[in-house]
């Protein structure tokens, strides 16, 4: 097999395995942007399927530990923007010196 078909399949997998993660991060982020809020119990019980079942599919795909953290990293990042993170205001009446 050429390296050319080598890369061509590895890329078609990873697009793959991208749009499973996708996947369990949009209805991750969907149950946490839902309203009423769920409760916290809700949100962790979720959180945990979500991860276990992303370990599975990575190792069912022979993925290694890397990208398995990737649902954790994905979470962690967005939690802090969207919820972790203040708005910065502007300083009103503020002059330069």
């Amino acid at each position: 097999m050429s390296l050319t078909n080598q890369n061509r399949i590895s890329q078609k997998d990873a697009k793959k395995h991208k749009k499973a993660l996708n996947k369990h991060l949009s209805e991750f982020f969907k149950l946490l942007d839902s309203k009423p809020q769920p409760s916290n119990d809700k949100v962790r019980a979720e959180f945990i399927r979500h991860e276990a079942e992303w370990r599975m599919y990575c190792t069912q795909h022979r993925l290694n530990a890397h990208v398995a953290e990737l649902f954790n990293a994905n979470v962690s990042l967005e939690w802090e923007r969207k919820y972790t993170r203040q708005p910065q205001t502007p300083m009103l009446n503020a002059t330069p010196k």
